[in-house]
């Protein structure tokens, strides 16, 4: 078909606007003709991505005329690709997660990612990128990595193990309050920090 005979993406959500903001509420936003940027955005985007924006447009609640940013962004948010997934999820796991393990995890991360936000070099010396995409690096158990960086990094581990350890021990079926937590974790880390010397 061509594109004289078929409807472009711009009119086809105009007429969808129109039927879910009335025409008199576009045209009011917009006048009486399409704006030529509306047409060259969502001549970049996909049909797909288009259907995606006037669903989730639908679904907003919103009460107004969105703004071309904000389609777009509807338009091309790939977060709600989950609500229209033909495929089933997995299921859920069976519980055999050790969520205190998990949690000590993803605090060692956020701990490690904010000091080397303040401090490059907090750990040390890390791998080189040549070492780290070396295919012959399996020679090499830490890559050419300082020592020192390789000692704090399994001291900051050691020592997140310590705090899973106290955590569950904590636990007894009721959870462990987070300022607990916190406190717990802040002297465990001091610890481990205190020997990086």
């Amino acid at each position: 078909m061509s594109q004289n005979s078929q409807p472009s993406k711009a009119t086809e959500v105009w007429r969808r606007f129109a039927g879910m903001f009335g025409r008199e509420a576009v045209a009011r936003k917009y006048g009486e003709e399409i704006p030529d940027e509306w047409h060259a955005m969502l001549g970049k985007l996909t049909e797909f991505q288009v259907g995606r924006g006037v669903r989730m447009l639908a679904y907003s609640g919103k009460q107004h005329v969105p703004s071309l940013p904000e389609f777009v962004k509807l338009c091309r948010d790939a977060e709600h690709d989950r609500e229209f997934q033909s495929k089933p999820a997995l299921p859920a796991p069976d519980g055999g997660f050790d969520q205190w393990a998990i949690a000590g995890n993803r605090q060692l991360m956020r701990y490690i990612t904010t000091k080397l936000a303040e401090k490059s070099k907090f750990l040390g010396e890390p791998a080189t990128r040549e070492a780290m995409q070396d295919p012959e690096r399996d020679h090499l158990a830490n890559a050419d990595a300082h020592p020192d960086f390789v000692r704090r990094v399994q001291l900051l581990v050691a020592y997140k193990n310590r705090w899973v350890s106290l955590v569950r021990e904590l636990d007894v079926g009721e959870g462990v309050d987070p300022k607990e937590q916190e406190a717990l974790w802040g002297n465990c880390m001091r610890e481990a920090e205190a020997q990086f010397a």
